[in-house]
């Protein structure tokens, strides 16, 4: 009975999606959830993981990249990153902003998101 209990609350679970990675992101297991990111794809710019993430608590589902809906040539877009908590814990995603042939870069804008699953 208890199995299916936790299985219908993993149905009834809702994505949530963050962006502001000065707020702790507090999820539950059963539930994908994005990071939304501001990024320009057109002037070389992603952003990437700068530290591996403790995949015990939480693992990359996918990333995408969606142009803002300007019409005009050069407008940027936003990165939305899907991870699933897997199991309880605290695990911090680090994303550094940068082009591909500049990794070292010390100037490179940063975001740390910390995640608490529960």
């Amino acid at each position: 009975m208890l199995f299916i209990f936790s299985l219908a609350c993993c149905a009834w679970a809702q994505n949530q999606s963050y962006s502001d990675p000065s707020k702790t992101i507090e999820t539950d297991a059963c539930k994908d959830d994005t990071i939304t990111l501001e990024s320009n794809k057109t002037t070389g710019y992603g952003w990437d993981l700068s530290e591996p993430v403790d995949e015990n608590t939480i693992k990359f589902i996918s990333c995408e990249y969606v142009t803002d809906d300007t019409g005009l040539v050069g407008s940027g877009g936003k990165e939305i990153w899907i991870f699933r908590p897997v199991c309880p814990g605290k695990a911090t995603i680090s994303f550094k902003y940068a082009r591909p042939w500049e990794k070292d870069d010390p100037n490179a804008k940063k975001a740390a998101f910390t995640v608490i699953v529960k």
